[in-house]
């Protein structure tokens, strides 16, 4: 997952800053693409930790996803992504503030001037100030919940007799 946040992070930052753009900006794009990135990876996996965290096991929770009462490979692909957008709004506010607060406090009010603890501490700083969206996380996970409860496959609704 960081592999991916810092492959569309830096490739985005960089791109701008040799437009010009400031650093500020540079790094809150970076984050926003970075955060998009990860959600390719995150929620799948996210998907299938939610499934364990209720009682079953991976391989349980992999095949529940992957089996859906409809033949069709993009389908099951598509059940692995259910509550992306919830994944993607919370992440990419995440990493759009925190990298943007980070970069701030490191080069506007000279924290970074510090060596590795002034950079430490803008890290820090980005962290906290970056849980403003922690509620979009509850929002996340009850989204990814949902097939547990009574949502069926890609998110559609299933009616219960």
């Amino acid at each position: 997952m960081g592999g991916f946040f810092i492959l569309g992070s830096r490739t985005t930052s960089n791109f701008l800053i040799c437009r010009n753009y400031g650093p500020i900006a540079a790094s809150a794009a970076g984050g926003l693409v970075g955060g998009l990135m990860q959600c390719v990876v995150m929620t799948p996996t996210g998907n299938v930790m939610t499934r364990t965290a209720k009682g079953e096991t991976v391989k349980e929770a992999v095949t529940s996803i992957w089996d859906s009462d409809r033949g069709k490979k993009i389908d099951k692909i598509k059940n692995f992504y259910v509550g992306i957008p919830a994944m993607a709004i919370r992440q990419s506010t995440n990493w759009v503030s925190r990298s943007a607060l980070t970069t701030f406090t490191s080069t506007t009010l000279g924290l970074g001037s510090f060596g590795v603890v002034g950079k430490l501490a803008s890290g820090v700083i980005g962290g906290c100030g970056s849980s403003w969206n922690t509620p979009m996380e509850v929002v996340r996970i009850r989204k990814q919940s949902e097939p547990k409860r009574g949502y069926g496959e890609v998110g559609r609704e299933v009616r219960t007799q």
